[in-house]
């Protein structure tokens, strides 16, 4: 959102911040405020959010991992020109759920590619 600050005329040390008719935060001390404002105004988004959300992706497919552990991912056929995947002695299309929240999204010769949410991850078929 757009914040104006107001200098108070009368007391130097009064700001005001105001970000729309009705709302608005007096602060008595304003030197380091307005310096910390301007500071953080100037810069580029900080980059440790960006590292937030890896770090938030490398353990949501880290969690998936661990769940495809307890499944035997046994072999991958092909009829009709469509590959078909065996797991834990079920047989799965690409596009199916292999749970609620895990679809399989690619089936190829040697690995299966698996979707949970945001997060993809590829696994050998025999593992």
């Amino acid at each position: 959102t757009d914040l104006e600050l107001k200098k108070n005329d009368e007391y130097s040390k009064l700001i005001s911040i105001q970000n729309d008719d009705y709302r608005g935060l007096i602060i008595a001390d304003s030197k380091k405020i307005i310096s910390k404002l301007e500071n953080w105004l100037s810069q580029k988004p900080i980059k440790s959010q960006k590292i937030s959300i890896q770090n938030t992706e490398d353990k949501e497919k880290n969690i998936l991992l661990n769940i495809l552990e307890n499944y035997d991912i046994q072999l991958v056929a092909e009829f009709d020109n469509e590959k078909v995947v065996l797991i834990n002695n079920r047989r799965f299309r690409e596009g199916e759920y292999l749970k609620d929240d895990i679809i399989i999204q690619g089936i190829e010769n040697d690995q299966i590619i698996f979707k949970s949410g945001r997060v993809t991850v590829t696994t050998k078929v025999g593992n």
